[in-house]
């Protein structure tokens, strides 16, 4: 009899060691999902260039997210992930790169992301763009930017050709290579305003590939240009 009660103990004394251990503890906890923002809009590009945008994707769960893969739907797009591990309450980035080459006109495309998350495992990561066509009364020029290594830094001018006066924000990727001397200004109507770009003093041999997007605040809506800019050092 008493066996029987000391064995029972130890058999109670087991499962509660059980169930608090690390190992069991997991049990039951999942990664969950979240994109910050799903779509982007290039708006107007130049054809033959390589596009930049980058992607947050947060763990809201209580367990890890595993990143199981990443599909794009077409040869044009490259996706790199920062991490494929992603802690909770953590985040990584997902890097789209673009290729505008042997497309013209409104284009839509998407790359699919797969992970562990039991209840939503597949997502999408949209991005459109309107490759060679140009808005009418809203121009940047150039339409795009190439730095060697003598080139401290280049201008691009942004001219407003409409009725109206407007404002106008500049928008870069957490990774861009480069710096701009303004985020944000007016711009009055049939007026022009230039901006500074100036690539990273710190690279090292190689060829990087960014972009920003332009984003003159008109209305009915905001008219989007982005502008490709390229850097090599030797």
């Amino acid at each position: 009899m008493r066996n029987k009660v000391l064995l029972n103990f130890i058999l109670l004394w087991l499962l509660t060691v059980l169930a608090v251990s690390p190992v069991w503890s997991g049990v039951g906890k999942h990664g969950k999902i979240m994109v910050e923002d799903s779509t982007w809009d290039f708006g107007y590009v130049p054809i033959d260039y390589k596009l930049i945008h980058i992607y947050k994707i947060k763990n809201e769960g209580d367990g890890d997210l595993h990143i199981t893969k990443m599909i794009p739907n077409c040869d044009c797009t490259i996706a790199i992930s920062s991490d494929t591990l992603i802690k909770p309450d953590s985040a990584i980035d997902i890097k789209i790169v673009f290729d505008t080459k042997n497309y013209y006109g409104q284009n839509n495309r998407m790359v699919t992301v797969h992970s562990d998350d039991p209840e939503n495992p597949i997502i999408d990561l949209e991005y459109s763009s309107n490759i060679g066509l140009f808005p009418k009364f809203f121009l940047v020029e150039p339409r795009s930017l190439f730095f060697l290594r003598g080139h401290a830094s280049k201008t691009v001018k942004l001219s407003n050709l409409s009725d109206n006066d407007l404002e106008f924000t500049l928008e870069t990727e957490p990774d861009s290579f480069f710096s701009l001397d303004k985020a944000s200004g007016k711009l009055e109507s049939k007026k022009d305003v230039t901006i500074e770009v100036i690539p990273s003093d710190n690279l090292n041999k190689g060829t990087f590939h960014s972009s920003f997007r332009v984003k003159f605040n008109a209305e009915p809506e905001p008219v989007l240009i982005t502008v490709p800019v390229k850097i090599v050092r030797y």
